[in-house]
């Protein structure tokens, strides 16, 4: 099956390279149903203000006008704390149509952890709570940091996220630029039916829509590469 919908690209109003209106051009000619323009939070270097993110909204809602794809728009928010808190304004959430959350710097998280396990659960606790506030429709990249800390998560944990994404109906993303090397939290996302939702975190406007990674991913894992309609996440 081709993968028809890209939850999760990022423009220059953060850290990447095209317009609005050149992603979604690149979706349109990627055959392209859905494309969401998620640029980072605040707390991201380059990240958006409120009154940028205002811009960005206003060119979307433009240039939606002139494409075939339908598009969305919203932030690809920073978890901050372990209590899940995110760094998107209330600007931002009243007028997103879609919420991407995900830990990018996990000193946020927890500024002195005492060892590597314990920085692992923290980076867990705060992904539950995040999902648990009720505020974001996707986690993105779930696993990314982790492995960049080189400290993997068990079976347990990977149960602890799969069932409250499945209970909160938040998707767990599958990331074209961070391709897991563990797949144990999408293993029980599948058993327990937590959705599992495609992303190419493209930086740039040929990156959208490049998912022939994420079709080989899947089919390791024992899926057929399906889209997660935004419709199904609550994202209207």
């Amino acid at each position: 099956m081709r993968l028809r919908v890209d939850l999760h690209t990022h423009t220059v109003y953060s850290d990447g390279h095209g317009t609005p209106m050149e992603n979604a051009l690149a979706a349109e000619e990627r055959g392209l149903e859905t494309v969401a323009l998620t640029d980072h939070g605040p707390a991201s270097p380059d990240g958006l203000t409120d009154r940028s993110f205002r811009r960005l909204v206003a060119e979307a809602r433009e240039v939606e006008k002139l494409c075939s794809v339908r598009v969305y728009v919203g932030v690809e928010a920073n978890i901050v704390s372990m209590s899940g808190e995110i760094d998107a304004t209330p600007a931002m959430l009243s007028e997103s149509d879609i919420v991407l959350a995900a830990i990018h710097n996990p000193h946020l998280i927890l500024m002195n952890p005492g060892s590597a396990e314990e920085l692992r659960r923290a980076i867990v606790h705060a992904t539950i709570r995040c999902i648990e506030n009720g505020e974001v429709q996707i986690i993105a990249h779930p696993v990314w940091i982790l492995e960049q800390l080189r400290c993997y998560i068990t079976a347990q944990e990977a149960e602890e996220i799969a069932r409250v994404a499945a209970d909160h109906n938040v998707g767990l993303e599958l990331n074209a630029r961070h391709l897991p090397r563990d797949f144990t939290l999408y293993q029980v996302a599948i058993r327990v039916g937590a959705p599992i939702t495609f992303g190419s975190d493209a930086h740039a406007p040929e990156e959208v829509g490049r998912f022939k990674p994420l079709q080989k991913l899947a089919k390791r894992l024992g899926i057929e590469p399906q889209d997660v309609h935004p419709e199904e996440l609550g994202i209207v």
